[in-house]
């Protein structure tokens, strides 16, 4: 399983050289690896390796699948992360093409939950400190961005789902892993974390100066259809309060 990259946006705009060579080279050797000792791979990838994904490219209830394509601009400097994974996809199916090795690819969400680093700066981790700590939640846009968030524990077990029932295959598919219950604006995230946090909605404040938001997508990505790995007998076991609930006690007990 290879899971090893960067994922703060923060690193996507200073040290975009490492976030492409975790993604690509690390799936390079993994794969090699398995060329030589037979073993099968599975690649966690993103759902913003989709980029822009236009509405002809949308399933008949408007979501994102597998087979959509999506635009990424190669000439922005942030696309070092989605371009990166895109490639090691392909890196996947060309191994798979030429050498035979088994595999397949999970395009993960947005996740949180406890165990975050201290120096992530996505939104969901911001936002949850900030609410931990009795800080002023400070959106620095208009919080309008939608996206899907899927609770750890939920996403580990549709990876390990796919690793359990597709290892056999001799042609890599790929797989949507998102709480499809869960996509939502960066606003409403924030409002439910003051509210998970037991804090008054006046504690957010919308449209600060982006200072701290380098590396940020700015692409509005659509929803996804989730139907392929829930076929496979998953579904996301944790709400949304429940999950921001155990990330924010996770941080006020490392506080404490």
């Amino acid at each position: 399983m290879h899971a090893a990259s960067p994922a703060t946006p923060l690193l996507f705009a200073t040290q975009p050289t490492s976030v492409i060579l975790a993604n690509v080279l690390g799936t390079l050797h993994a794969l090699q690896t398995a060329v030589d000792s037979g073993a099968y791979v599975l690649f966690l990838s993103s759902s913003e390796s989709y980029g822009v994904v236009g509405e002809h490219e949308l399933t008949a209830d408007g979501l994102i699948s597998e087979s959509s394509l999506g635009l990424i601009n190669p000439l922005d400097v942030r696309s070092a992360y989605p371009e990166s994974k895109r490639m090691s996809e392909t890196l996947v199916i060309a191994y798979a093409a030429q050498f035979g090795v088994r595999g397949d690819i999970v395009r993960v969400s947005h996740t949180y939950g406890p165990g975050v680093a201290d120096d992530d700066n996505r939104v969901q981790v911001q936002f949850a400190k900030q609410a931990a700590a009795g800080e002023t939640i400070a959106i620095k846009s208009d919080g309008r961005l939608m996206r899907h968030y899927t609770y750890a524990a939920d996403c580990a077990a549709a990876v390990l789902r796919v690793l359990e029932t597709n290892r056999q295959r001799n042609q890599p598919e790929a797989f949507n892993v998102a709480d499809a219950s869960v996509f939502i604006s960066i606003r409403e995230l924030a409002e439910q974390m003051l509210i998970a946090a037991g804090r008054p909605e006046s504690d957010l404040v919308v449209g600060q100066p982006a200072a701290e938001s380098a590396g940020w997508s700015k692409v509005t990505g659509g929803a996804l259809d989730t139907k392929k790995i829930e076929g496979l007998g998953w579904n996301p076991q944790f709400i949304l309060a429940e999950g921001l609930s155990r990330m924010i006690a996770s941080m006020r007990a490392d506080q404490d």
